[in-house]
């Protein structure tokens, strides 16, 4: 039951990306992440709905999106924030979720297709 309700889910936000991707392009992946919370941040508490921001990572089949996403309804994307040609992508993940593209890090909350794409992102910057 949760995989079909992620499966809509994911549907709702490559559609909403569709404006923002390049066209023709073949997404392979999506998941959800967040920014990092700023360390002079996490004393107050408030930090936790402020200071980090909710994103959808698009992998496609030649680029690699990071998009803003609305506070409010979780399939709404507005914007690229970035985006990375696969060939060139600066990419590098540690541990506990982690993952850096580009300039960009951003902490994924697991799942299969998170996973997935890491592994994906992984072999694509070894080869280029």
């Amino acid at each position: 039951m949760l995989e079909k309700l992620w499966q809509q889910q994911r549907q709702k936000i490559v559609e909403s990306a569709q404006p923002y991707l390049q066209p023709g392009e073949t997404v392979k992946f999506v998941f959800i992440a967040q920014t990092v919370l700023p360390s002079w941040l996490a004393p107050l508490p408030w930090a936790g709905l402020y200071g980090s921001r909710k994103r959808a990572v698009i992998i496609g089949d030649q680029n690699a999106y990071i998009l803003r996403m609305s506070i409010w309804k979780p399939t709404d994307v507005f914007g690229v924030i970035e985006k990375y040609p696969l060939a060139s992508a600066n990419f590098s993940h540690g541990t506990l979720g982690s993952i850096k593209i580009g300039n960009t890090r951003l902490w994924h909350y697991g799942g299969k297709e998170a996973v997935a794409a890491v592994d994906f992102l992984s072999k694509s910057a070894s080869q280029g």
